[in-house]
């Protein structure tokens, strides 16, 4: 199997944890031109190829993700025959799906084995029951940071993918988009903008901004300038890695259908709220109300619920516990709805790559953007209740 192959893939397994299967890929792409993958590195691949091939997407004008979901008919007829019943076939995903998940985290613990945490990981594990089976899940805040970790240790560049999009007369514009190149620096302990060769495995970010006159009020101010430029100027001065961790920890830690481990843990907290809901992510709902006075630098050795507590305070900072402060709703009437309110950064997707076709789309977005239009509000073709 050809490295360039396996970067391509994006499974979809339903479990908020995109990320971490980026560092496992380029891994395994990396070891795939030195030595021989072993039987579950290949069955893991295989996985991936499956979850891949099924994923079903739809994307808006600006390539921002508005629906996902697995599709047992795009199962390749190789591992199941088309004529399967769906029973089978949602089995054999839902067993894909649990393979991806677990490899990927021993992957995860087995190389960010020298990371300082507070509790071990069976008590923040959470799993999503379907059909009979269990989906491990840790709390975002850990495996973002286990992402980073690997990315550093492992000397793998991220492709941030920043655009940035403003209302203008009822409409959704794209002002500009950016690729920015970052590689960890061993001195400075951080990562740092930095060249990387187009063929290079890389993690690709894609993030967006969005920016609403006359909201700029709601949050913290400085990712709502007046322009692209001025806006990406500030942006490049921000610890990408932080900026990372405040998405993190701003967004739900584990998936509404997660359930927590089946062992005392009196220490986790609710798993749909900003709060991370373990031992180690954050013991307890943190007290987010309090103002940092600095931002916190990130450490990435370790995951502590003090950092925790202080990514959360930021993330209340610039907006993300807001009930409007969502990209898109989708009502059920099928109506989509995009934000009404600014929002200074958040996290569409992240996947494994290489840094030039990380960098491609975004190149072609930014020279279409006079083009690119997308209403506030606008019904789904198609849309079924359910």
């Amino acid at each position: 199997m050809l490295s360039s192959q396996i970067v391509q893939y994006d499974p979809l397994v339903s479990d908020t944890a995109c990320h971490t299967r980026a560092p496992y890929l380029i891994y395994l792409a990396r070891k795939t031109k030195a030595a021989e993958l072993s039987q579950e590195e290949k069955n893991y691949l295989a996985a991936c190829e499956t979850l891949t091939s099924a994923r079903s997407q739809k994307r808006d004008a600006f390539d921002i993700i508005t629906e996902e979901r697995t599709d047992s008919s795009k199962i390749p007829a190789r591992y199941i025959p088309k004529e399967s019943s769906n029973t089978k076939k949602n089995t054999f995903l839902a067993q894909q799906k649990t393979l991806v998940a677990k490899a990927t985290i021993a992957f995860l613990q087995d190389n960010c084995q020298e990371m300082v945490l507070e509790g071990p990981p069976e008590s923040y594990t959470f799993n999503i029951p379907q059909c009979k089976l269990q989906i491990p899940v840790l709390p975002l805040y850990v495996s973002a940071k286990m992402m980073l970790y690997s990315a550093a240790s492992q000397n793998i560049p991220l492709v941030v993918n920043i655009k940035r999009l403003k209302l203008q007369e009822e409409n959704f514009q794209l002002e500009g988009a950016s690729s920015l190149v970052y590689a960890f620096d061993s001195e400075k302990k951080r990562f740092a903008s930095q060249d990387a060769s187009d063929d290079q495995e890389a993690i690709a970010i894609d993030m967006v901004s969005c920016h609403i006159p006359n909201t700029e009020d709601e949050v913290n101010g400085f990712l709502t300038a007046e322009t692209f430029s001025i806006f990406l100027e500030a942006f490049k001065k921000e610890d990408i890695a932080l900026l990372v961790m405040i998405a993190a920890a701003g967004h739900p830690q584990y998936p509404v259908s997660a359930e927590p481990p089946k062992m005392a843990n009196p220490k986790v907290s609710d798993k749909s709220s900003g709060s991370a809901a373990s031992s180690s992510a954050a013991a307890s709902s943190p007290a987010v109300e309090e103002k940092l006075a600095a931002p916190v630098s990130i450490n990435l050795n370790e995951c502590s619920t003090k950092e925790f507590q202080q990514l959360t305070n930021l993330a209340r900072q610039y907006g993300f516990f807001r009930e409007n402060a969502q990209y898109i709703r989708i009502s059920k009437d099928g109506v989509l709805s995009r934000t009404k309110t600014c929002i200074p950064f958040f996290i569409d997707h992240i996947r494994a790559s290489t840094v030039n076709t990380a960098k491609l789309a975004t190149a072609t977005l930014h020279e279409l953007r006079d083009n690119l239009r997308e209403p506030k509000e606008t019904l789904l073709e198609g849309f079924k209740k359910k």
